[in-house]
């Protein structure tokens, strides 16, 4: 949307996404500037930016209540999780200390 698009919109009532996702085609073609393919074009990339938001905002809202249930942040999270040593992974150690050698000594 370019900035003359943008600012009938905004004279013409509409100043969020959300306006624009409710509003009709029909509505959006009254203004003479806008025809019938760019009005369905506003509609459908307002209606996926309004979803797009929500979609963000109930994600986030998740993560809070996680945090406020739990008293969790993502570092405390991160501090929790056990160090993998040779043993968590079932690898096999071979816990020998070799003999020192002469040339090692010297």
């Amino acid at each position: 949307m370019n900035d003359s698009l943008a600012d009938i919109l905004y004279d013409g009532g509409f100043t969020s996404a959300a306006d624009l996702a409710e509003a009709s085609s029909e509505e959006l073609t009254e203004f003479e500037e806008i025809d019938q393919e760019i009005a369905t074009q506003l509609v459908k990339a307002a209606i996926e930016k309004v979803q797009e938001d929500q979609t963000a905002e109930l994600e986030k809202s998740d993560v809070t209540e996680e945090t406020e249930e739990t008293g969790e942040t993502d570092e405390s999270r991160d501090f929790e999780k056990p160090l993998e040593t040779a043993e968590s992974k079932s690898i096999e150690v071979d816990d020998t200390i070799p003999p020192e050698s002469e040339s090692d000594i010297g």
